[in-house]
This record gives C-alpha cells, sequence and structure tokens, in this order.
C-alpha cells in the first residue's frame, strides 16, 4: 500500500479506536451546504463527518477488530465517530427528517453491531444528564420518605405531650 493511502487508512483507524461507536451514513443526492450544516451540528458536540472510500475504511475497521462492520460498506458513507452518542444519534435523527436523501446505514457501538432501527432507538434515550437526574431522584426518594415518616412520628410525640400538658395544666 502506498504511503499516502497509510495515512490514510491511520487517520480512519485513529477516529475508529478514539471512538466508543461508529455510524455509517449515506449521503448521496446531498448539497455541499447540507453536508457543510450537518458537520457544524455535529461539531459543537466535538463528532466528526468524515467521507471515507470503503476499501480504507475496510482495512481501518479490520486493524481496529470490528470486522463486523464490513456487511454495511457498499456505496457512498460518511462515517460519524466521537461525542456522546445519543446526542449525535439525535442530531442524525433530526438531520435525516430534514434531508430525505441522508440515510443511517447503520454502525457500531463497542463491539455490537447498530442498525438503523437500534440508532434510532438509541435517539430516543435521554441525555446522560437526564439519566443521572433520575438516577438521582431515585436514589433521594427512599430517603425524602424515610425523613417524612420520622418528621410525623416527632410530630405525633409533640403532640401527645401537648396534650398531657394541657390535661395536667
Amino acid at each position: 500500500m502506498r504511503l499516502e493511502k497509510e495515512s490514510i487508512v491511520k487517520e480512519i483507524r485513529d477516529q475508529l479506536e478514539g471512538s466508543s461507536y461508529v455510524l455509517l451514513t449515506e449521503y448521496r443526492g446531498l448539497k455541499v451546504s447540507a453536508l457543510n450544516d450537518l458537520r457544524g451540528r455535529l461539531a459543537k458536540e466535538q463528532t466528526r463527518f468524515k467521507v471515507v472510500k470503503n476499501t480504507f475504511l475496510t482495512v481501518a475497521a479490520s486493524q481496529c477488530g470490528r470486522d463486523s462492520m464490513a456487511a454495511m460498506l457498499e456505496g457512498p458513507l460518511g462515517m460519524i465517530t466521537g461525542g456522546e452518542v445519543t446526542r449525535v444519534a439525535r442530531i442524525v435523527r433530526a438531520f435525516a427528517k430534514e434531508q430525505a436523501v441522508f440515510k443511517v446505514r447503520g454502525g457500531m457501538l463497542g463491539q455490537t453491531v447498530l442498525s438503523p432501527a437500534s440508532v434510532e432507538a438509541l435517539a430516543s434515550v435521554p441525555s446522560r444528564e437526564v439519566l443521572y437526574g433520575q438516577l438521582a431522584g431515585t436514589l433521594v426518594a427512599p430517603m425524602r420518605q424515610v425523613v417524612g415518616v420520622m418528621q410525623q412520628k416527632l410530630l405525633s410525640l409533640v403532640y401527645v405531650l401537648q396534650a398531657a400538658g394541657r390535661k395536667k395544666g
């Protein structure tokens, strides 16, 4: 393989290794301005969209141990890596609704192959911050209930003591 091609494969491999996921998209028929718009949206999430040749992506994926992506590598592809996968999936879903020619082909999350339906499901998952908030609420709820019960017991004791004081006094 020529030095230029090895350099391109190394760049793609570095992107694959530096990300916990990769989404593959079909961009055929998309205007350059629309593609630049997508790149801008993804850049806000520290995410990168790159048009790649299938042969280079096949070689890079096999070097990373992501051989199972090979079935999706047909036709012109765009590769999305980096950032938080659920946020990126939401951006991609919204963009695909705006641009009918843009399609999600699938991808990989770790070593798991993602179908287009799986990417859609990822887009439906709340963001990390929302999930943390839900977890914190779940953890705090039992403590709140214990505090409420203890407070009621204390108030009951106070009422009994007040009633006993009135009776004597």
